[in-house]
């Protein structure tokens, strides 16, 4: 079927122009907001004392932590991060990590906005405003195309590298296009960078998230294929979790290289890395379907990895990590403490800190009772 527009132009630059208009008047807000969410940051943040540093932040999308076989899945999805952790002391992974929502703005809100204290009103703080106001450069190299991102985080960065310009499902756009963008940022001279690299992951289709040819590392009839019949999951479902668990398999490349390139350049300048999905997905363990999911564990148990140079990861209870508990509202505290950020308020302690406080969150106390 011919597209709409082609069969009533007339309506079609009428709607148009509507847009046209909503677009200038949503910029015109947005500025004002990220202005006035800068000059927060700007009368919060402490000049900043710590020596020149890196730090990597990668965010997943629509992975779910277990369907790697790091978090001990049983296909070998993450062949080479399995490696890493069990070479490299410097490599950790947070076993009990948790988005708190399931959808991907709800949960960069979650990640990345919050109320500063004594203020009333909706949160006013944003990340990476705050950091702009500490002295860091931000490069934020994006593989998704959303115009919320866009809008409230993107724009608070100094370089923007997007790479894909078609937004929805049907967008084939491998990740391993961020590395190069990653290689050059890690070169960039300027002493305090934050990199932000935004995949798109196993955004549904997960046929469209791994490339063509790319073969599994397990066979048709395994345990898992087993489990699937065993539960009288559909061959829809069956199918489409081969595809997700392939969609897993590439991001372990595309992560291992991410790593690979960050421990290189901390030859040079110190550098704190970590990955972690903005929420997961229904995969077939719980129900008869596969997708986003607000009604069952997987929409939010995320994976969350983190590697740090020696002489970082020295100032924090490194060793003591993996037997920690994670929550995605929590990531503005590991990042403030990684990048030396301090703020004149008392902030809580991070997950890095040894006064590191743990609390349930809903999206997990709801399913308490699940196995």
């Amino acid at each position: 079927m011919r597209p709409w527009r082609n069969q009533f132009p007339v309506f079609s630059w009428l709607r148009f122009q509507s847009q046209v208009l909503a677009y200038h008047d949503d910029w015109q807000h947005a500025e004002e907001e990220r202005q006035k969410e800068f000059n927060t940051a700007k009368n919060a943040v402490l000049p900043l004392s710590v020596k020149p540093r890196t730090i990597v932040l990668m965010i997943g999308e629509s992975i779910t932590r277990d369907n790697m076989s790091l978090y001990g899945y049983s296909r070998q999805t993450t062949p080479r991060l399995d490696a890493r952790a069990t070479k490299d002391p410097q490599f950790k992974f947070i076993n009990d990590a948790w988005s708190l929502d399931a959808s991907t703005v709800a949960s960069f809100r979650t990640m990345f906005d919050f109320k500063v204290p004594g203020d009333t009103k909706e949160p006013t703080g944003n990340v990476f405003a705050y950091f702009r106001a500490a002295g860091y450069q931000i490069t934020w190299i994006s593989n998704q195309d959303d115009k919320a991102i866009k809008s409230e985080w993107i724009a608070h960065s100094d370089k923007q590298i997007i790479l894909n310009r078609l937004a929805g499902r049907s967008s084939r756009s491998m990740d391993d296009v961020t590395l190069e963008p990653l290689k050059n940022a890690l070169a960039d001279p300027a002493t305090h960078k934050l990199i932000v690299v935004h995949m798109i992951g196993a955004h549904p289709h997960f046929s469209l998230r791994y490339p063509e040819g790319l073969q599994p590392t397990w066979s048709d009839d395994d345990e898992v294929s087993r489990q699937m019949k065993a539960n009288d999951r559909s061959i829809v479902v069956q199918h489409a979790r081969e595809q997700y668990d392939l969609a897993v398999l590439y991001q372990d490349t595309v992560l291992a290289d991410s790593l690979e390139l960050t421990e290189a350049s901390s030859k040079h300048v110190p550098a704190f890395w970590l990955y972690l999905s903005d929420h997961g997905v229904e995969t077939g363990n719980y129900e008869n379907r596969t997708g986003h999911s607000q009604t069952t564990p997987n929409g939010y148990r995320i994976p969350f990895l983190m590697w740090a140079d020696p002489t970082l990861s020295t100032q924090w209870v490194w060793s003591d990590l993996q037997h920690r508990s994670f929550r995605s509202d929590g990531l503005r505290h590991i990042l403030f403490t990684a990048a030396g950020i301090e703020l004149k308020s008392q902030a809580m302690p991070s997950l890095l800190s040894k006064d590191y406080q743990w609390q349930d969150p809903p999206s997990k106390t709801r399913f308490l009772s699940k196995p």
